[in-house]
């Protein structure tokens, strides 16, 4: 009795050592460079890397002003679950012809598992 009463209390004090993550998870952007310069009707292709420490949970990305309002006239949203601790991002929006203001953002939010999350806004001009 009295040993599965220690090993009670051993298991009890392992899984309280036990780090939690507060590590949120990273977001490098590759295409295109931060404050590139394209024109309504072109075709961006969007590249990146979101990586955690342990597991990533999910992302979102949107097409917004610097506060992440809507612009008119354009409208882009894209979100997915992941898995694993990395994930390579790829995808295309093509820019309206009807688009009027001179730049806008691509704000991305990725959370891992643990829901820590990391937000980044990547500067889009226009022409």
């Amino acid at each position: 009795m009295k040993t599965i009463y220690i090993l009670i209390i051993s298991i009890i004090l392992l899984a309280s050592c036990r780090k939690q993550d507060s590590s949120a998870p990273t977001i490098k952007i590759t295409k295109p460079a931060y404050g590139a310069t394209f024109n309504p009707g072109d075709t961006i292709t969007i590249e990146g890397k979101f990586e955690d420490n342990e597991e990533l949970g999910s992302y979102t990305v949107i097409v917004g002003d610097a506060s992440k309002d809507s612009i008119p006239n354009f409208s882009f949203s894209e979100n997915s679950s992941l898995s694993g601790e990395e994930y390579e991002y790829s995808s295309e929006i093509i820019i309206p012809s009807t688009v009027t203001d001179t730049s806008f953002y691509l704000h991305y939010n990725v959370k891992d598992v643990n829901e820590n999350s990391r937000n980044l806004k990547h500067l889009i001009n226009l022409n």
